[in-house]
């Protein structure tokens, strides 16, 4: 890229990573060519912050922002920008990587950890959750086994004790 940010050199990987030929893409701009119109003025602002006449801007910079196929189709990349002097003019150097799966391997394990954080605290609610029953169902078998409980209550009591053991159960099938 020369210091209008023309392309001056467009090599086989490019064209293979954008679908555009050196033909179509010398002597234009580089971000009307591998920019989306939505992230131009991103591209744009970054490219300037690299200022190519001053020789400061000589050291490699990498950014990621979004790039833009020819057939329209966005994608994340990864761009390395260093600058160089041929003769009095400043040029850049871009290495362009199409980083789309590493952000897909990225997504997947902040997926994989919510999953993990989901089972943990599900697991620990479970655990309270069968704690208590134990308490009820203890407290359910002392109440039946007292001396003078009517068998109204008696019947009750069963029907409780049969609902928290099938709680239990599913507790346990949680926590399985």
């Amino acid at each position: 890229i020369d210091n209008n940010r023309n392309v001056v050199y467009w090599n086989p990987a490019a064209e293979r990573l954008f679908h555009y030929t050196a033909q179509e893409v010398v002597d234009k701009p580089i971000t009307s060519i591998i920019s989306p119109p939505s992230h131009q003025s991103t591209f744009t602002k970054l490219s300037r912050k690299f200022n190519l006449s001053d020789t400061e801007g000589t050291e490699a910079k990498t950014i990621e922002l979004y790039g833009y196929k020819k057939d329209g189709t966005e994608f994340p990349v990864e761009v390395s920008f260093s600058a160089f002097k041929k003769g009095d003019q400043w040029h850049t150097v871009g290495i362009i990587r199409d980083i789309s799966a590493r952000r897909m391997m990225e997504k997947e394990v902040l997926r994989a950890n919510k999953f993990e954080s989901l089972g943990v605290l599900s697991s620990g609610i479970a655990h309270d959750f069968n704690n208590l029953l134990t308490a009820i169902l203890g407290n359910i078998n002392l109440v039946r086994k007292l001396t003078g409980t009517p068998p109204d209550s008696i019947e009750l009591l069963k029907n409780a004790e049969k609902a928290a053991r099938r709680a239990k159960a599913l507790t346990q099938q949680l926590l399985t």
